[in-house]
Order: C-alpha cells, then sequence, then structure tokens
C-alpha cells in the first residue's frame, strides 16, 4: 500500500497531524504549540488512573530521500535530547516515543527497527520507542477525515475512496463518485501519448518521453514584491524548488543570491534551472502562488506540461501502479489534486451559449454560460453521460484539493472572446473564494506583443516563463527519444555526440531550443544525417518530406496521392486558422463539414471527386496532423502545426503577377494581411520563411513599412515580428536585407523597447533580446556601441550594454572596450570603466590589466568604481598590497556599495568573494528572512595562497563573517556586533561596518540593549548597542545634543546623523534641523551619500517606517541632502510637495535624479501637479544626469489624459527620458477596443484566392 506524502506538510503541520492522531489513541493528550522552545516534548500525557505519564516527541525529515544513513541521522537525533530526557525523568516522565517520517527495515537485529530499540535501550533513561514511517501510514488509513484537514496525506485511492464516501453519502447510486472516476479514466487513456507524432516512434508514452522544460519567474509591472514580503518572494521560492528537487536526487546543495548550487565530486555546479513541473507541484511553491500564468513560444511544450500535469494526478488517483512507477520520486510524492484540463478556445465557445464537445458544431446549450458550467458539462460528457452539475461540482471541490489546467489562452482568437474568458475565470475564483474553495490555476499562453491584451491579473496571478532547451535537457531528451526509438548500441551512442556537434552551428542551436523543434531535428539526423535546414520552415518542410517518404512505403493511398494530401494539409490548415478567427469557434471541423471541404477543393484543384474517401483516410488515419479529441470533430494535434500548413498554402497558392497581367492575391499582398495581425505572427513566421533569395529584397522593404505605418508606430508588436523574423534566419541570405531590418527595427524608439524587454517574441525569462550570429547580431551590436559612445552614464546605457553583451561574443567586447579606453582620459576614462562593469569585461581582462585600472582608480579616488570592479568576476590577484589596502578601503567606505545581495557565488578571488561579503543588504536579508543562507565559504577559495598581510586579513575575516552568517539565528543580534567588531579589528572603522552594527536595531522592535547604553558617540559598548540605546532615547533632545558636540569625525557625525534620522523624536529633527544642514556640510558629499544610502537602505527594511510631520517654517534655506535624509519622515502631502519642489531644482547627481525621477513618476500618476512641459523638461535633465528608476516606481495607475498629451514628445527622442516611459504612454494611447479585420475578410475583399483556390 503507498505511503503517504507527510513531506508536503512540513515540519509544523506534521507536528499538528501527529497530535491528532496521538489523541484518538491517548484521550487527555496535552498537544504543546508548535514552532516554540518546548524541553523536549511536543505531546504528553499525565500518569493517572493507571496510566504512565508518557512524552512523545516528533523528529520530522524534510527529505528523507537524501539522507544516506536514516539510523545515523536518528542516533544523533536521539543524542541531542538526551540532556532533556534526564530531565523529564525527574519530573515524572515514565515512557518516551519518538516519531519520524523516516522509512523503517524489519530485518532481524540489523533493520532500522531493532538498531534503534536497542540504542533507545542503552541510552535513554526510560522506556523508550519509535514510531516509524509505517507506524503513521498505519494509523493514518483510517483517519479520513483527518486526510482532508491535511489534504497533502492524500493518496490517490484515498481521493476516490473519499469520494465515494463524502460526496456519496445519500446517492444511492454513486452518481458524483462514477462521474469523475469514468471522466478521469477517459482523458488518462486521451493524454498517455505525446500529442506530436513521429516518426517511427515505438513507444509515444507521455511519461518516457516528457522532460521538464525550465521554467523561470516573469518580472511584471506591478508584481516584484517588495522588501516586506521578499520572505515569500515567487523568484526565492522557485529557487527554494530547485534545491528540494536535486536534495531529492540526493545532491548537496546550497544557494545565494536565489541562485542554488549544489556539490558533487566535481566540486561547485550551479544548478539548472528549475524545471516546470517541479516548479508547479512544489508544495511551498503552490502555497504562495496558487494562481499561475505560464507563458511560452510555440511549440516549446506548454500543452505536453499541462497534460502531464494532469496526468500524475490521474494515474495516483486510479491508482495505476506502473505509470506512478516511471515518475520523479518528487511527483510521486507531491500533493495529489483532482485535475480539470480545458482548452481556453472551448471555454470561449461555452461562453456564447453554443457547446464545444458536440459532434455538430454551432450546438446550442442551455447551461449556466459560466466557467463552473463548462466544467460541469465537460464532466458530464467524458464521463459517458453521467449526470453532472454545478451543484455537484461545488460539492466535488468542496471537498479536495484541485488543480485547474486552462491550456491556450492565445488561441483564443477575438480579444473580447479572449477578455470574456479571463473574466468567467476570475469571476469563478471570486464564487468558489466565497465558498472557501481554492483550487489551483494553471494558465498557458504564448507571449504577446499587443498592448492591452486581455490577460489574468498580475497583482494575484503570478507569471512564469518556459525557458529555451539548454544543452544538458537537450541531451536528456535526445537519450529519452533514442529508447523511444528502440536505437540500439553505436546508433543510440552516436545520436546525442551527433547533436552536441550540429549545435556549435548558431541557427541548429536555435532550432533544437525547444522539444518541438528537437524531435523534428532528430528525426532528421536519423534520416538525412549531416544535412540539416537552417531555417525554421525548412526544418518543417524537411519533417514531412521524410514522413511522407514513410508512409509513401506503407500505404497506396499516400504513394498515390502524396502532393495532393500536403496541398490538402496546406488548405485545411489556413481553414480551420482562418474560420477559428472569424467565427471564434477554435480551429476544429466536424467530419461532415470536412467531407465536403474536400469534395469543394477537388472541385476547385479539378481533381476526380472519387478520391474523397481515399483523400479523407490518408488525411485521418495516415497523415496524422489531424486528430479527434472530440468525437466527430476534427483539429490539428498542434497548433504549430496548423499555422506552418497555412503559411505554406498562402506562400504555395500566392499566383506570379506580371507586368501588363497584374493579379490579385500575390504573395505582397498577403504578407501585408496577415502581418500586423498579432494572431497570425506565427503563421507570418512560417510565410516569411517560404521567401526565397531573390524575394527577401522586397519582404524587409515590406517589414520596414509595417513598422512606420502611422497607426503601428505606438506599438511593439511590428518591431517584434520583425525581430521574430531575424531569429528565424529568414533574412540570412541576404545580408542586405538583414541589416536593412535591423536599421528599421533599433532606431531610437526600437532600442527603448528592447532596453525594457519588449521586443523579444519569445519574451525569455531573460528579458534581454538576442539576434542569431549571422543574422543580425553583430549589427545590432555595432547600433548599440555607437549609442552607447554617444550616451552618459544613465539607465540607457546600462540597457545597450545588455545588449551588446548578448549578442556580441566576449573577445569583441573586450577588444572594443579596451581601444575606447586608451583614448579617453579624466572623468569620462574613469565613465568608462563602468560601462566596462556593465559590459562583464572586468572578468574577461587579465590580473595586469585588472591591476593597472585598479591603481588608476586609486589614483582618481574613484571609491565607487573600485567596489564594483571588486563586485564582478576580475582577477583582483595580482595586487600589491599597497594597493590592496587601499582597494579594501574603497569598498568598506564606497560612497554606494549598495551592489544587490552579492555573496561570493562567483568569486574569483578572496577580494571579490569579501566584497560581496561585506555588502550592508545581504546583512539585512539574513536577519530579516528566515531560511536565507549564504553560500558556504568556497573550498577553492581556502586554497589559494595569503601572499602579504591584507590578503592574510582578508582571508581571516571572510572566514569569520562567513561562519556568523552561516550560524546566525533569526533574530538574534549578538552577531551583527561580532561582525562589526572583526572588520574593525581588521581594517578599522568603516561605513560598512557601521552599517553592520545597525542592521539589528533596524530590523527588531523588540530588542533592547542590557543595561544601560550611555552613548551613541564615543561610548564604550559595541556599536550595534549603542545603536539600540539611541531608539530608547528618541526624546531626549540633551542627550542628542551631547552626542552632536562629542562627534569630531566624520564617522561620528554619520553615527549622529543616522541615530537622528531614524529614531528621534520629529520634534528634536524639527528644533535641530540647521544643525543637522550643517553637520551635512561638514562631511561632504562622499561621506553624506554614505549615510543617505544607509539611512535608505535602513528604511526599506524597517518593519514600521515612521512618517511624521515636520513644518515647513524649519527648513529655511536648508541642503537637498538635509532633506533627504529626512524626507522618510515627511507625511502631510504639503510637506512631501515642497521637498518634492526643492529636490528637483538641486538636482546635482544620479542620486539625487533618481529620486527625482521617482517623484516624477507619481506626479504623472497622479494626473496633476507641475505643468507637463515642466515635468518632461525635469525628466530629461534626471535621465541625464543618470536617474534610474526600478520596477516598483511604475506599479500605479497612470493619468491617461496627460499622457496622451505627451506622445509626440516621448516617441520623438525616447533616449531623453527613463526607458519604461514610452511603454507607460504606448500603455495608455494604444486604443485597445479597436478590432483588426479578420485576415479572411481581407482575402475575400482582396480576391486572394479567386484565380486559384479557395
Amino acid at each position: 500500500m503507498a505511503t503517504h506524502n507527510y513531506e508536503d506538510l512540513g515540519d509544523e503541520q506534521f507536528q499538528m497531524l501527529c497530535q491528532a492522531l496521538l489523541v484518538r489513541e491517548y484521550p487527555g493528550l496535552q498537544c504543546l504549540p508548535v514552532g516554540m522552545p518546548d524541553g523536549g516534548r511536543d505531546a504528553l500525557t499525565q500518569g493517572s488512573s493507571g496510566r504512565r505519564s508518557v512524552v512523545f516527541q516528533v523528529k520530522f525529515a524534510k527529505a528523507p530521500v537524501s539522507i544516506d544513513d536514516p539510523v545515523k541521522w536518528l542516533k544523533r537525533a536521539i543524542d541531542g535530547e538526551l540532556e532533556k530526557l534526564e530531565k523529564l525523568v525527574v519530573r515524572g516522565m515514565q515512557q518516551y516515543v519518538l516519531i519520524t517520517n523516516l522509512s523503517a527495515t524489519a530485518h532481524l537485529d540489523t533493520g532500522r527497527v531493532d538498531l534503534i530499540q536497542e540504542y533507545l535501550r542503552v541510552k535513554a533513561p526510560v522506556d523508550a520507542i519509535c514510531w516509524w514511517r509505517e507506524d503513521l501510514d498505519r494509523r493514518l488509513e483510517s483517519a479520513y477525515d483527518l486526510k482532508l484537514r491535511y489534504p497533502a496525506t492524500l493518496n490517490g485511492s484515498d481521493l476516490l475512496r473519499l469520494i465515494w464516501e463524502t460526496v456519496a453519502a445519500g446517492d444511492s447510486a454513486g452518481r458524483r463518485h462514477a462521474a469523475i472516476n469514468a471522466y478521469l479514466g477517459h482523458h488518462h487513456k486521451l493524454d498517455s501519448t505525446i500529442r506530436f507524432k513521429q516518426v517511427e516512434l515505438v513507444s509515444k508514452s507521455l511519461f518516457e518521453l516528457y522532460v521538464d522544460v525550465p521554467a523561470r519567474v516573469v518580472q511584471t509591472s506591478t508584481r516584484e514584491g517588495s522588501i516586506g514580503e521578499s520572505e515569500f518572494n515567487w523568484r526565492r521560492l522557485a529557487a527554494r524548488a530547485a534545491r528540494r528537487t536535486a536534495e531529492a536526487q540526493r545532491r548537496n546543495v546550497y544557494y545565494v543570491d536565489d541562485v542554488p548550487y549544489y556539490a558533487d565530486r566535481h566540486g561547485r555546479l550551479t544548478l539548472p534551472p528549475v524545471g516546470a513541473a517541479d516548479l508547479l507541484m512544489d508544495r511551498n511553491f503552490a502555497a504562495h502562488a496558487p494562481l499561475v500564468v505560464l507563458e511560452g513560444a510555440p511549440g516549446q511544450g506548454k500543452s505536453t506540461l499541462t497534460q502531464y500535469l494532469a496526468q500524475i494526478q490521474r494515474v495516483r488517483i486510479l491508482d495505476r501502479k506502473a505509470d506512478v512507477a516511471k515518475l520523479p520520486r518528487a511527483h510521486q510524492q507531491s500533493q495529489v489534486l483532482l485535475p480539470f484540463r480545458m482548452e481556453l478556445r472551448d471555454l470561449a465557445v461555452w461562453l456564447r451559449g453554443e457547446d464545444p464537445w458536440a459532434a455538430e458544431p454551432g450546438t446550442r446549450h442551455d447551461k449556466p454560460p459560466t466557467l463552473e458550467g463548462a466544467l460541469s458539462a465537460h464532466i458530464a460528457r467524458y464521463s459517458g453521460g453521467v449526470a453532472f452539475d454545478v451543484s455537484d461540482l461545488h460539492q466535488i471541490l468542496g471537498q479536495f484539493p484541485s488543480i485547474f489546467l486552462l491550456d491556450a489562452l492565445d488561441e483564443v482568437a477575438d480579444l473580447d472572446d479572449r477578455r470574456a474568458v479571463v473574466e468567467a475565470v476570475t469571476e469563478s475564483l471570486a464564487r468558489f473564494e466565497g465558498n472557501s474553495i481554492r483550487p489551483r490555476v494553471v494558465v498557458t499562453t504564448r507571449p504577446t506583443s499587443i498592448v492591452g491584451s486581455p490577460n489574468f491579473p498580475e497583482e494575484s496571478f503570478m507569471r512564469l516563463s518556459l525557458a529555451s532547451l539548454e544543452e544538458f535537457l537537450a541531451l536528456e531528451y535526445t537519450r529519452r527519444w533514442a529508447k523511444a526509438r528502440r536505437l540500439e548500441g553505436e546508433e543510440k551512442q552516436r545520436l546525442p555526440q551527433t547533436l552536441t556537434e550540429k549545435m556549435q552551428a548558431p541557427h541548429i542551436a536555435e532550432l533544437a531550443k525547444n522539444t518541438m523543434q528537437l524531435s523534428i531535428l532528430l528525426s532528421l539526423l536519423q534520416r538525412r544525417g549531416a544535412s540539416l535546414p537552417d531555417k525554421r520552415t525548412e526544418l518543417y518542410t524537411a519533417y514531412f518530406d521524410i514522413f511522407l517518404d514513410r508512409e509513401s512505403e506503407k500505404s497506396e493511398v499516400v504513394r498515390d496521392n502524396r502532393a495532393l494530401l500536403f496541398d490538402l494539409h496546406r488548405f485545411l490548415g489556413f481553414h480551420l486558422h482562418a474560420i477559428a478567427e472569424e467565427t471564434g469557434k477554435g480551429g476544429r471541423i466536424s467530419l461532415n463539414n470536412l467531407r465536403e471541404l474536400l469534395s469543394d477543393y477537388l472541385t476547385k484543384e479539378r481533381q476526380p471527386h472519387d478520391l474523397v474517401d481515399a483523400l479523407l483516410k490518408g488525411v485521418v488515419e495516415r497523415f496524422g496532423a489531424l486528430v479527434s479529441r472530440v468525437e466527430g470533430q476534427y483539429e490539428f494535434e498542434v497548433q504549430p502545426l496548423q499555422e506552418y500548413f497555412a503559411g505554406r498554402h498562402l506562400y504555395d497558392t500566392a499566383p506570379y503577377s506580371p507586368p501588363g497581367r497584374e493579379r490579385r492575391g500575390t504573395l505582397p499582398d498577403r504578407f501585408d494581411g496577415v502581418a500586423p495581425n498579432p494572431y497570425w505572427m506565427n503563421v507570418t513566421r512560417f510565410l516569411a520563411g517560404c521567401f526565397s533569395k531573390g524575394e527577401l529584397a522586397d519582404l524587409a522593404e515590406r517589414v520596414c513599412t509595417l513598422i512606420r505605418q502611422p497607426e503601428q508606430k505606438l506599438s511593439p508588436f511590428p518591431r517584434s515580428l520583425a525581430v521574430a523574423l531575424l531569429q528565424d534566419w529568414v533574412f540570412s541570405q541576404s545580408p542586405k536585407a538583414t541589416e536593412q531590418v535591423v536599421d528599421a527595427v533599433f532606431d531610437e524608439v526600437g532600442l527603448t523597447w528592447a532596453i525594457t524587454g519588449k521586443l523579444d517574441p519569445d519574451q525569455t525569462p531573460e528579458r534581454v533580446l538576442r539576434l542569431p550570429k549571422g543574422g543580425g547580431a553583430e549589427y545590432l551590436a555595432e547600433i548599440c556601441w555607437k549609442g552607447l559612445l554617444a550616451e552618459g552614464m544613465t539607465e540607457r546605457a546600462q540597457g545597450l550594454c545588455a545588449l551588446i553583451r548578448r549578442n556580441s561574443h566576449d573577445d569583441e567586447i573586450r577588444s572594443r572596450w579596451l581601444v575606447e579606453y586608451g583614448k579617453l582620459s579624466g572623468t569620462v576614462r574613469t565613465d568608462w570603466v563602468q560601462v566596462g562593469v556593465w559590459l562583464g569585461v572586468m572578468g574577461l581582462l587579465n590580473r595586469q590589466e585588472v591591476r593597472q585600472i585598479i591603481d588608476e582608480m586609486i589614483a582618481a579616488d574613484s571609491k565607487f568604481i573600485i567596489t564594483e570592479i571588486c563586485l564582478t568576476d576580475a582577477d583582483t590577484s595580482g595586487l600589491e598590497d599597497s594597493a590592496l589596502v587601499e582597494t579594501v578601503r574603497a569598498v568598506l567606505d564606497s560612497p554606494s556599495a549598495n551592489g544587490g545581495i552579492v555573496s561570493g557565488a562567483k568569486a574569483e578571488t578572496i577580494l571579490s568573494y569579501f566584497s560581496g561579503l561585506v555588502q550592508p543588504s545581504l546583512w539585512y536579508m539574513v536577519s530579516r528572512f528566515r531560511g536565507w543562507r549564504p553560500t558556504p565559504f568556497p573550498a577553492e577559495l581556502r586554497r589559494q595562497g595569503t601572499k602579504g598581510p591584507t590578503v592574510r586579513s582578508l582571508k581571516r575575516v571572510s572566514i569569520r563573517m562567513n561562519e556568523l552568517l552561516l550560524s546566525q539565528k533569526f533574530g538574534d543580534v549578538q552577531t551583527f556586533g561580532e561582525a562589526c567588531a572583526a572588520l574593525e579589528e581588521a581594517f578599522g572603522r568603516s561605513w560598512t561596518s557601521i552599517e553592520i552594527a545597525l542592521v539589528p536595531a533596524a530590523l527588531s522592535r523588540l530588542a533592547k540593549p542590557k543595561g544601560t547604553v550611555s552613548d551613541l558617540v564615543g561610548g564604550d559598548e559595541p556599536l550595534y548597542l549603542r545603536f539600540m540605546g539611541a531608539r530608547a532615547k528618541s526624546s531626549d533632545l540633551a542627550w542628542w545634543d551631547k552626542q552632536r558636540s562629542e562627534a569630531a569625525s566624520e564617522y561620528d557625525i554619520g553615527l549622529w546623523l543616522l541615530g537622528l534620522a531614524l529614531w528621534a523624536d520629529v520634534a528634536i529633527i524639527a528644533q535641530r534641523f540647521q544643525e543637522i544642514d550643517a553637520a551635512v556640510r561638514d562631511i561632504g558629499d562622499e561621506h553624506t551619500e554614505r549615510v543617505l544610502r544607509a539611512a535608505d537602505r535602513a528604511v526599506v527594511f524597517m518593519p514600521e517606517r515612521r512618517r511624521s510631520r515636520l513644518e515647513s517654517g524649519h527648513r529655511g534655506n536648508v541642503s537637498v541632502d538635509a532633506l533627504c535624509l529626512v524626507r522618510e519622515r515627511l507625511a502631510k502631502p504639503t510637506s512631501r510637495q515642497i521637498l518634492r519642489s526643492r529636490f528637483l531644482e538641486g538636482m546635482k547627481d544620479s542620486r539625487t535624479a533618481s529620486a527625482a525621477l521617482a517623484w516624477l513618476v507619481e506626479d504623472l500618476g497622479r494626473g496633476r501637479g507641475i505643468p507637463t512641459e515642466e515635468l518632461l523638461g525635469r525628466m530629461k535633465i534626471a535621465t541625464a544626469l543618470g536617474g534610474t528608476t526600478g520596477e516598483a516606481t511604475w506599479r500605479k495607475r497612470f493619468s491617461v489624459g496627460r499622457l496622451r498629451g505627451m506622445v509626440e514628445q516621448v516617441f520623438a527622442t525616447p533616449q531623453s527620458f527613463p526607458p519604461r516611459l514610452l511603454e507607460v504612454v504606448s500603455n495608455a494611447v494604444l486604443d485597445r477596443g479597436r478590432k483588426m479585420p479578420s485576415v479572411l475578410s481581407i482575402g475575400e475583399e482582396q480576391g486572394w484566392f479567386s484565380e486559384t483556390d479557395a
């Protein structure tokens, strides 16, 4: 019998489940609270009425499968409790019961049961026994009510039995049980094989061929998670899921910066991105992201994923043991959910009052036009006709956890229908919530560049994106494919090697990045060897050539009508795609309509009508591209096949139009008709892939014309289409056409779209666009280089650097950067080093070059740049000790030292590791969020030599600080004191040591210093205690005056400023505002910069932000920096408005410009405030000064009227503004309600097929 999935409960819920089971056996049991110190007791019984006093303790293993020696693990756990057991015996304990989720073994004397029992007999001071997983399983088998309270423990057979016993109570026929059982059985058979039928595969089993395509969290404009909710930040949840998956595979995992790593015998390796199924089935991830929109490019495996997710539930519920055994262990043990899988195009039809699953299209229904109505009808239809309605669905969903897999939102062609689908799903979820029903929901769709396209709300639906197949996963799929093909011996071994060799060519590597195209490549490799196509369209054409070769050998119908069958599929592809757009009824056709369509086609082609039956058999049975998933109706088995054939039809049937004999519906006409239509984007890609070399010049011109059209200029879609064609190698035969298209796409507007990640047609998770080498990458990089050389140190410059990195080879970037570096001098040369950091150049330089640059930056006193270099993978091992001392001081006193959350994950030298380790943000993260830990100190750095005293100090301090971070307990404050002491002992006082000491005071509302802390400045106590003491003196004006009078150094003045700004009462700030301003001026710009950044970081991480009123009369002519220091203490809109105006006037550097931009965007959102012309003018100034805006800045609703008034200026010079402004303006002014004419109506109006075929 299957065990229960205790691991998905987590430690605290597992303990509560154990307590609930014990209550049944031990009346009067006392259950202790979870998650608290308990002295070794999780539950206990008092000794009375002849019963012994028993103490129960739970020991939970998070990943039992990863524990190599469970006996040793339990022995260590017992050893850790022996001291507590001695105390409990004194208090009257008579028996000790240890409960664990580890599995037992029964061998006499040598099994786990006997080994641990003997260990307890020897070690425990009282009668003791261990309950193993099997003990819990037997107790839980009859406790079905507990399984409902802890649904993660449900296994498949439990679920059906519970449906029978709880839902069918009072229903003598067991109707609901019969319906669900039959429904699951039907879809289990339907989804047991892959959809895309491949040549000569012996096995088409979904489980044998499925590979888990990586998924990454997509950053959205409204959901990036504030620091306050970073404990459950979705990116970190994904990283943790990757960690658990690796642990289940017995890998030793650690991670930092949300990037998992694992160690094996080869050393440290980066963990591959977590698979989509692994992620979606992970308990913690599902708990915090129950609603997901999953984006993926055509052929990337979205539908296959939903098949798989549904199937892993069905095989466990139906107790198909042979299938369950094929699943990864993590999926076997994941939570059991009732799966409901539906295509959203069917829901769209249902909402219009038609039954999408009826044999005759257009059949009306009289059921509720809701998601619940559609689901209940779906169950009734595919249970064989068992009556099942919405009330039955609510009964089922109210009792059992469920998952809705809603596939292919992008296949709902009409945007009004798509909007209705989105509304129907969200409204149903609201109704479910009202009844405490919370199904998990996964919606799949293709990425879209359509501004305003209906989609699910970002504030509630998390977004994932399927990544491209990396080489390791492509090879894994190849091995599975070879096994399914039943390849043996040398042939089986050679195939992955051949693929690896072929993927060295960029165009083949691109083609192998999704499973469907990889399947075709493998088939071609088997049949054609080295001769592989360059383009996507050619790939599909070559595949169908070998497919028809095979079928011609087997079928007389195919052999005699090969060309006609291919032409029929082209025609059907276009017809079904066009009808789906025109009617919104999906791409299906009834058998009768298919027969009529074939007959009409034969008439127009002047073919004999007696071929209809033979061709129908060839289309349905032999060719295999059309399948019947709904009884009596046919459709293409996968959407990309339909789109390929539609594209081929448009190309192959276009007439020639010579001068004097002009024809309508020519190839240019057809391209112009489909290209502007987002629903036809993939068809357009296939169509363009058919163009011959001589046709590319005209194609390029038409693409450029589309981009320049007035009605398209505000949308990224035309440029995104052009990028897709470039990525498909469409223009590869014509460098001139390639450059023409690249020029048109990447003007200033296009570069801005690219920087914001809006032009990549597949919306890769990295969000940085890449063109193929030899297909436009080099030319795009050159455009970016020219822009970069003319750009200041701006946000746009960073974006251009990212584009250069994605579209250039490292050697090219290095040499180009060095050439420019040699030409420059002064501050411009320093700025170019920052550009080098953005370009990733520092890790490409040799140690002598790095040494020279750091020496120059030391001479220029550019501490910020030095820190930036040290936070890269630059080889700093060549620094002399004197230069190293200066570098360390720069890192510790850098006026920025923001550095993200870096802690040596990529460290090549002890200096780079140290530079990441001392970043204050890291210390805030470790203290604030449970479970956040850095990378253990790398073994390779331990082995590095330690020449010179500074290197030795760096290594000693790094090891010590790493130990402190790894051992730090949540809420512990002493760690920070020891870290500060270690830093200052080695390197003296610094702004970094001050800020690390500031962390516990900024975070902990409860922590108070022991005893009395006398002074903040000049006190004898550790600095972190002095900061805590300053909080207690918040209203003592004399104390704050004393601290200022004793502050002599810049560091002391900085301590006073930080304490005053963060904790002093607002009345004290108001009275001493002139002194604050004087202090800021005294310490100078560099130290002020660090104080301000420290205050900003503290405010962001503080549990509660203090915003008190500061009257305007106290401001006088104080500096902008003084105002900035206390800006978070202001609450009155009038006060903030005055501060805003002062700040806008006083912009002087990137920091003040960034703050100004934040306020300007806020003003833009309110729709009132400073005039539009002035707002745009100030935005230009702030942008030129290097001001940046984070995602959170733009998370607001904007005044559409105001945005409409700035369209011309923003689109005329987008490089002058923050890059995101272009997107915001475009979203506001594009007509979302404008319906594009259907391709079918365009074709009829222009007579595309009037002189060829229909």
